[in-house]
């Protein structure tokens, strides 16, 4: 009875809250999306929509492009910047239209808001500048609510659930659902992860159970490894992989209610190791001719006090574990693919590292700072080698280079470094 009542009062509670935020809402900044995340799509996204359900043939001889995103919170941001410079230079060299990333790579695998982000991209067919709006209007829905409404968050669900989540996930369910119904076939919002086309881009999202959450979990849009996530939505693989503890509850899916966690508690917030693990299951006599890894700066310091600070700055410490994933990317892709290593690392690492995970009234300064970064000689300097890499993958096919290595029945790409924990499937 008492426990009943309690979230009876709950719910009343939390709805005066929504009424007393809804004003500082709707005046965020125009840089945070002046577009509600629910409003239905123009005329002109409906006809791009319907174009854009037709997957155009992939080209299967040329070597491979992957895409890995990181977790981050709304530092994401800083990678989408990036990858929209990266994909704005590709389509002004080739002379087209707008490119599409999931047209473009042909694997896009992402942790955390990196994975909100892959899916976006590779299972919705989003631009980038359609996937920023997107990024913004979440930002804003879900981080806006102030420290009250965090705060009897935090109280209830640690009444009611044993542990405290800042967050409320029904608003960040409702912004995915609101973007997967307005990109989705059907304008269907329970759209499923699994995409059949074989043309298609391959997303996947790196998740990791409550009960084990040292062992990365793989949501795929192409052959599950798992028979039992067949049926996974698009918003159901969006929650388990932003399901950072502390922030928001876990998700429980499948008929057996499994409960799924943000992958980057696994140690793999960047997933680089499992993307290469991918393309040697996916594309054994297929050699990688552009690894592109977009980062989201150093760990974050979160404010919060006490115990669960404490909590939390561990969580951060493990699911960061960015920089020693990322040095045995570069080590393995210099041992395996001489002469020239195809793997790119972009990441504004000493100008965001301080910006909380859920800060976004910080997404203007992450612009700016992005900005200045892509603009210094060393980011110049990365572009440059990330677009030779690219175009050179044109030119690999052109030569018949990718055909001649294939007849030769040799594996182009080896196995996987050895790093533990591996993806269950």
């Amino acid at each position: 009875m008492a426990a009943s009542a309690f979230r009876s009062l709950r719910a009343k509670t939390q709805a005066s809250i929504d009424d007393a935020t809804s004003l500082a809402k709707n005046s965020v900044s125009s840089v945070l999306g002046s577009k509600s995340a629910s409003k239905g799509p123009t005329e002109e996204e409906i006809a791009t929509k319907k174009a854009r359900l037709t997957i155009p043939k992939r080209d299967t001889d040329r070597p491979l492009r992957i895409l890995s995103l990181d977790g981050g919170g709304v530092r994401g941001y800083s990678a989408l910047l990036i990858l929209d410079d990266f994909m704005a230079r590709i389509q002004e060299i080739e002379g087209t239209e707008e490119i599409l990333p999931a047209d473009y790579f042909d694997l896009i695998i992402g942790t955390s808001t990196g994975g909100i982000m892959a899916l976006m991209l590779g299972r919705l067919r989003m631009t980038v500048k359609e996937c920023l709006e997107a990024y913004r209007n979440l930002a804003r829905e879900v981080f806006s609510g102030g420290i009250i409404s965090s705060t009897f968050n935090a109280a209830t669900t640690m009444l009611l659930e044993g542990g405290p989540s800042i967050y409320n996930e029904d608003s960040l369910e409702k912004s995915v659902k609101a973007t997967v119904k307005k990109w989705a076939a059907g304008d269907n919002e329970n759209a499923l992860l699994l995409e059949p086309s074989p043309d298609a881009c391959r997303a996947a999202i790196v998740t990791a159970l409550s009960a084990d959450a040292t062992r990365p979990v793989l949501m795929r849009s192409y052959t599950p490894g798992d028979p039992k996530l067949k049926e996974i939505k698009i918003w159901e693989a969006a929650r388990a992989t932003s399901a950072a503890p502390i922030f928001f509850k876990p998700i429980h899916v499948t008929p057996e209610k499994i409960s799924y966690i943000d992958g980057a508690v696994s140690g793999n917030s960047n997933p680089s190791l499992l993307a290469i693990e991918e393309a040697e299951k996916l594309w054994p006599n297929r050699k990688i001719g552009l690894f592109l890894s977009l980062g989201t700066g150093s760990p974050s310091q979160v404010a919060l006090q006490g115990q669960v600070h404490q909590l939390v700055q561990a969580l951060a410490n493990l699911s960061t574990n960015t920089i020693h994933v990322h040095e045995k990317a570069v080590l393995w892709f210099q041992q395996h693919c001489i002469p020239t290593s195809p793997y790119v690392r972009f990441t504004v690492e000493n100008q965001i590292e301080k910006v909380r995970l859920d800060d976004h009234s910080s997404l203007p300064r992450i612009a700016q700072e992005t900005a200045a970064y892509l603009q210094k000689v060393a980011g110049k300097q990365e572009m440059e080698k990330c677009i030779q890499l690219a175009l050179a993958t044109k030119l690999s096919l052109e030569l018949g280079k990718e055909k001649e290595a294939a007849s030769t029945g040799e594996p182009l790409v080896p196995p996987p470094p050895a790093y533990e924990p591996q993806a269950s499937h």
